[in-house]
């Protein structure tokens, strides 16, 4: 014999007619169709919020996130670091242009010097000569080596971990997958 089964909304003697495979319960018609409308009301109110966040997405203005904004205000930072690193460099290698002009200068003007007056105190020798021409090669020597100088440039390493994103939520697929929807009769 089959056993009646009775309604399970509260306070209902009805006898029940229908069965919701989603939760499970018995129910009456009428509050079958109450709780069927209840569950059509919950998914309207969440199709509602999935509108509204994809418009959030959407929409630029909204959607640009403040990483970005520092990204730029950051890549700005870089970029003056990098120009006021090869403006002290610049004035590093101009002093030491200046120094090493100054010392050959100083050098050029002390045997000019030298030159003159044993010119006209008629004193020259073989080995002021010698000495003098030495002098000269020697300080030759030093202005080709100053003048072939050149620069060692290491390129820029920019290491991919100086900027990083941290997203703090899960990640998309971790919210997947959605379990089915199920037709209730």
């Amino acid at each position: 014999m089959m056993s009646l089964r009775i309604c399970t909304a509260e306070s209902c003697k009805r006898a029940a007619s229908a069965l919701c495979i989603s939760c499970e319960q018995d129910f009456c018609i009428v509050h079958f169709n109450e709780h069927s409308d209840s569950l059509v009301i919950q998914c309207l109110q969440l199709a509602d919020v999935i509108n509204k966040l994809f418009d959030q997405v959407n929409n630029i203005s909204t959607f640009r996130p403040d990483f970005l904004i520092e990204l730029d205000k950051w890549c700005q930072e870089a970029h003056r670091e990098v120009n006021k690193f090869c403006e002290k460099k610049k004035q590093e290698f101009k002093e030491i242009f200046h120094k090493e002009q100054d010392q050959r200068t100083t050098e050029l003007d002390r045997l000019r010097g030298q030159i003159t007056q044993l010119i006209l105190e008629q004193e020259v020798t073989e080995d002021f000569i010698d000495s003098i021409d030495n002098s000269i090669q020697s300080l030759q020597r030093q202005i080709d080596q100053f003048q072939s100088a050149h620069l060692t440039l290491r390129p820029l390493v920019i290491d991919d971990d100086l900027v990083a994103f941290h997203q703090q939520l899960s990640s998309y697929n971790d919210l997947l997958p959605l379990p089915s929807p199920q037709h209730t009769n």
